[in-house]
């Protein structure tokens, strides 16, 4: 009697292969070159953080023409788009110079705030050429930037007509580089500029996807490193170029770790035995402090474009959870137990949201009277103050703005219909946003009572003009003025919609945005 399986196959048997010999055929006859490119097949076990494990398999292509052979890979890129939708969605195709190419001379490029003269720029014979390529306007290039400045100048009667450094600023707006230099000139680098950031032809020629972004060629014109620059290393290979050293062959893209075909069916085993256990844990999910557990394993077939079959790389389990910080000590040790003796073959990671344990006020802060013990208020813990259900509910519309209610900081409502302690909360919930607190006029305090992008839990609908209230217990789950009103009220069809996702209006707190949330600073 053949054993039912617990994995729920995604996908029809001999389809995905049909699918690649399809596409294999098509980038053939379009001039794609096998070696130009590789098909990987994946296959995967994996529980997204439901109550299933599912069993899928599809492909993906990536394509790396050479720059040689542009006007190839644009003719397919294009037939892809408007023909071959099918394959254009598993597909990455790319052209661009890539290490081991030879150095192209840039063009259109301006000195900054000099935006009549066009200047093309060459490699100066017997050079090594490095070109930082940045943006003021990028956060992620400032530090590294002034770093290879710092080691430019540190190296600058060593590297003396050897080196040649260009730094290359993308902006959007005339004149942002040139005032930007005024301030920091980053003396070591020579600057240019082009306007238009990404759509300028010099990025697509290098592939440039990213800022910042540097390209280094040795002193015969050969590209030796593309990339995320890390400073460090740059001024090694920088070195090694000077004294005549080779580099390093550049590592493109990190694999994980890789198994054995004995140990990955030792996982798979398990994964039959244990998996489903472990995936009815997401029944829970939302409750008391569990958020949903996820495990992956995949095995990738790698093949040319002609579908020779290269490698073949499996990856270790992969277990990702996320739980408040007291359950974490609990939830690791019941995930090893279920993987015992092949634990070393796991990568585990438990995601620990920081919470605390709510404590009731005893007197309202604005009109001093007793609050009970276990009964509805709200508290504002950011300044820890406590509020009584008029107090805090209290709306002063002969007021303006913030002036309307009685906190001008996010209040907590706690409501123990059951009469018992509520959950213990999420720090990020409650503290992680703050609203408006700042109107330039009645309208833009209007405009203020909408939180765009937010969409209640229970019926669906935007906020648009209302209340939001956000659970302080759940990992995001909104619900609207009306609909928190109908939960109060014991309105059944709100609460099992709520339910059903996890809330429970018993014991979950909510955080009462009035105005607009906003990340705190």
């Amino acid at each position: 009697m053949n054993q039912v399986s617990i994995f729920q196959k995604d996908y029809e048997k001999g389809s995905v292969e049909a699918e690649l010999k399809t596409a294999r055929d098509y980038f053939n006859s379009m001039g794609i070159l096998p070696e130009w490119g590789t098909f990987e097949l994946y296959s995967v076990y994996h529980c997204p953080k439901q109550t299933v494990v599912n069993k899928s398999k599809f492909y993906g292509v990536k394509i790396r023409a050479p720059y040689d052979f542009l006007t190839v890979a644009q003719k397919v890129e294009t037939d892809l788009k408007t023909m071959q939708k099918e394959i254009a969605q598993n597909t990455d195709i790319q052209c661009y110079k890539q290490p081991g190419d030879k150095f192209d001379f840039l063009t259109n490029l301006r000195y900054p705030g000099n935006y009549t003269e066009e200047v093309t720029l060459f490699q100066e014979k017997g050079k090594i050429l490095l070109i930082f390529f940045w943006g003021t306007w990028s956060t992620p290039s400032q530090t590294p930037l002034t770093q290879m400045n710092d080691i430019l100048l540190k190296n600058a009667g060593e590297w003396k007509d050897k080196v040649q450094a260009i730094c290359v600023g993308a902006e959007k707006h005339p004149n942002i580089l040139k005032q930007r230099l005024e301030e920091t000139p980053y003396e070591g680098f020579k600057h240019y500029e082009v306007i238009g950031r990404w759509d300028h032809e010099v990025f697509k020629m290098y592939g440039i996807r990213t800022n910042p972004y540097v390209i280094l060629c040795d002193k015969e014109d050969t590209l030796v490193f593309s990339g995320y620059p890390n400073p460090a290393d740059l001024e090694k290979v920088i070195s090694d170029l000077i004294q005549g050293r080779k580099p390093e062959p550049q590592n493109t893209a990190a694999s994980a770790e890789s198994i054995s075909e004995m140990e990955y069916k030792s996982l798979r085993n398990v994964l039959k035995e244990k998996g489903e256990s472990l995936s009815k844990l997401n029944k829970q999910k939302n409750q008391q402090g569990f958020f949903g557990l996820g495990f992956m394993l995949k095995k990738t077939k790698v093949y040319n474009l002609g579908l020779e079959l290269l490698r073949i790389r499996r990856t270790k389990l992969t277990i990702n959870a996320t739980v408040i910080d007291t359950q974490k000590a609990k939830l690791l040790e019941q995930v090893k137990g279920a993987f015992k003796g092949v634990d070393a073959l796991c990568s585990i990671e438990i995601d620990a949201l920081e919470s605390f344990e709510f404590k009731y006020g005893k007197t309202c802060s604005k009109c001093s009277i007793e609050l009970k013990e276990n009964s509805p208020q709200y508290c504002c813990l950011t300044e820890r103050k406590y509020y009584c259900v008029k107090c805090g509910e209290n709306i002063d519309d002969q007021k303006c703005g913030i002036g309307k209610i009685v906190d001008p900081h996010p209040l907590l409502f706690v409501n123990p219909l059951d009469s018992s302690d509520p959950e213990r909360i999420l720090s990020n919930t409650v503290f992680g946003l703050g609203q408006k607190t700042t109107f330039a006029d009645n309208e833009d305090e209007k405009s203020a009572r909408n939180h765009p992008g937010v969409a209640c839990d229970a019926c669906s609908n935007e906020l648009n003009n209302t209340t939001r209230w956000k659970c302080a217990c759940c990992l995001d789950l909104d619900i609207c003025g009306s609909c928190f009103e109908k939960l109060l009220q014991k309105d059944s069809n709100v609460k099992e919609t709520l339910n059903k996702i996890g809330h429970a209006e018993e014991s979950h707190p909510c955080v009462r945005f009035y105005f607009k949330a906003v990340k705190n600073q």
